[in-house]
């Protein structure tokens, strides 16, 4: 199993941590996810007129978490 952990830094402001709630069978899941979830906030920023932050992420296995 694997988590999803993601450093979010908006310009001017501190990074923040998110981890996502859902639990991933395989690594290569976990990715294609987290890139989906970056690519889909990016618009949904874009469209609102935000600043789209710097976005970070591991997919990181249960045995090391």
């Amino acid at each position: 199993m694997f988590s999803a952990v993601y450093l979010v830094c908006f310009t001017g402001q501190p990074c923040e941590f998110f981890v996502d709630s859902f639990a991933y069978d395989s690594k290569e899941e976990c990715t294609i996810s987290v890139e989906n979830n970056i690519v889909r906030n990016t618009q949904e920023i874009l469209t609102a007129g935000g600043t789209v932050p710097t976005v970070e992420y591991q997919c990181i296995p249960w045995l090391k978490a």
